[in-house]
């Protein structure tokens, strides 16, 4: 099975945790998995702060945020 395909099954259950993204990474052999998954959080973090310096509106800002994955 592709790891694009197991990937979008994924999004279809919400309760995806990082257990389940490292282990579609060590599965498909993507290197460098762990960072890979680091840096997407650390982004999805900053989401608001990046937003906000590019003068997105608050509720734009609100709205994608609610339908962001916790990790």
């Amino acid at each position: 099975m592709e790891w694009w395909y197991t990937f979008e099954l994924l999004f279809i259950n919400e309760n995806i945790t990082r257990y389940d993204l490292e282990k579609i990474g060590l599965q498909n052999d993507i290197q460098d998995s762990k960072d890979l998954i680091d840096a997407v959080a650390n982004a999805i973090a900053n989401f608001e702060t990046y937003a906000k310096d590019l003068a997105i509106d608050n509720h734009l800002i609100a709205s994608m945020k609610a339908d962001f994955v916790k990790m």
